[in-house]
């Protein structure tokens, strides 16, 4: 229960709602998008890691509507349509260290 309450605060802040394409920097395990897509009504999401074993177990289990890829967000190619919502969380591996939000310009 705690574990979606927590990933409802997060989608609340990023204002996921039904038919938005959400995008999770540092997927992790897939639980965010997994939420986005399932509770909240999301049209189509895509997850970024770093992780080999996350690659693995989220492409093992996700529909054709999860995209995930084993990649840094700074080489993903800019969208030709913009996201609605860039969500990330305990993301250290997968960030800038310089402070900066680069990804706001580019999705």
């Amino acid at each position: 229960m705690r574990q979606k309450q927590k990933l409802a605060r997060i989608a609340s802040f990023a204002r996921v709602k039904a038919s938005d394409r959400v995008m999770d920097v540092g997927c992790g395990w897939g639980g965010l998008i997994r939420y986005a897509l399932d509770e909240l009504g999301a049209a189509s999401a895509v997850g970024l890691t770093l992780s080999n074993d996350q690659f693995a177990y989220i492409s093992a289990r996700s529909r054709e509507t999860i995209p995930v890829e084993l990649r840094s967000w700074a080489d993903y190619p800019a969208p030709t349509e913009k996201f609605d919502a860039v969500m990330s969380v305990s993301n250290k591996l997968a960030r800038p260290t310089n402070g900066r939000r680069p990804w706001r310009a580019k999705w």
